[in-house]
Formats: C-alpha cells, structure tokens, sequence
C-alpha cells in the first residue's frame, strides 16, 4: 500500500477489510441489524436505490475499531463509498474516506484521510 506511513497501513487495511466484511453480508441479512466479525455493531437502513450501513466499533481485528457509514447502490454495480472513524488504544483517531467501484473484476479502493496531523493518501485491493 503506497502512501501510507507503515505504522497506519495495517489500520487502514483493518478499516477497508471490516468494510468490506459488512458488505459480504448485507443481502443475507433480514433483520437490519448484526454484529461485526469480532465485535461492535451495524446497522442497515434503506437509502433510495441502495443502503446504508451504519457502524459502531466494528472490528475486523480485535485490536482496531472502527465506526461510520458506508452507502451502497443496490445490487452488485455502482460505486461503494465509506466514511470511517478508526481508532486503538495506542494511535490517534484515524478518519478515512474509502471509494471503490463494486462488480469490477481487480477494483482498487481509494483512500483518503488522516490520522492525527498525518495525511493517508493510498490504494489497495477492493474488497
């Protein structure tokens, strides 16, 4: 992942992946509600001709929490956009936007945002 100081590309990788997590799952759910993979919570709710998918502390690593939104055309083409707060114990607040194109066969995320005073300007595999 270019662009990124290395002590943040594991927590930008966390934040994409707990995304794209999220999204794996949304058409199996019924109840509009869930868990993440290893804690927090989400919430869907229907956005005109999508979804949007409202987390709190989910977590795709159990060390890495991240809350925010991520809005989705329905069905598998458009684009996903994701606007995610990422925090642990031990780095400052991170706060990203994500962009991919979903249905696209080798899709690259866009990421942009900070952590603290660092800017993260990177690209990495959509999930």
């Amino acid at each position: 992942m270019r662009g990124v100081e290395h002590r943040f590309i594991r927590l930008v990788r966390s934040a994409v992946q707990a995304a794209g997590d999220l999204l794996a799952r949304v058409d199996a759910n019924s109840t509009n509600h869930g868990r993440g993979l290893r804690g927090g919570t989400f919430r869907l709710e229907p956005s005109g001709a999508g979804v949007r998918i409202e987390l709190d502390q989910v977590r795709w690593t159990r060390d890495v929490a991240v809350s925010g939104r991520i809005s989705r055309s329905s069905g598998r083409h458009g684009t996903v956009r994701a606007f995610l707060r990422v925090w642990t114990a031990e780095d400052p607040l991170g706060r990203l936007t994500v962009q991919w194109p979903e249905g696209v066969d080798h899709a690259a995320a866009q990421i942009r945002g900070t952590f603290g005073t660092t800017q993260v300007l990177a690209r990495t595999a959509a999930p």
